[in-house]
């Protein structure tokens, strides 16, 4: 589309549960660091809830694979950070992976999904729940 912006196209995943959330995470997370050489500090993942209350589980801090995932304050070796996309509002990342996506959720709303889809500057992956 004339005017817009060139870049990545976005990504969909669908995903049938929180542990299949979990699974192709861990997935895109190898592929993103190892195969893709992306630092982990350029990656974010947003979610519409708290950590505790997304399909990461009620931990501040999980163990994919060797990536940790934090949503603490407290200084981890090398983290990868999880956010609320409203607390994430107008901060970018090169990188940024959605999970939890539900058109059928008001939380994702046009406003929601427009904020947080615009904090990638190169890269979006979106989790869709299809449960």
């Amino acid at each position: 589309m004339e005017g817009l912006p060139k870049g990545e196209e976005v990504s969909e995943i669908e995903c049938k549960s929180a542990e299949d959330i979990q699974s192709k995470l861990k997935d895109l997370l190898k592929t993103l660091i190892t195969v893709g050489e992306i630092d982990k500090k350029d990656i974010v993942i947003l979610g519409g809830h708290s950590m505790g209350n997304s399909s990461l589980g009620p931990e501040k801090r999980l163990k994919l694979g060797k990536w940790i995932i934090d949503s603490t304050k407290e200084p981890v070796k090398d983290p990868i950070r999880y956010h609320t996309y409203m607390k994430f509002k107008g901060c970018e990342s090169p990188v940024v992976i959605l999970i939890d996506y539900d058109q059928e959720n008001p939380r994702w709303d046009k406003t929601g999904t427009l904020i947080a889809m615009s904090r990638a500057r190169s890269l979006l992956y979106v989790f869709k729940k299809s449960w």
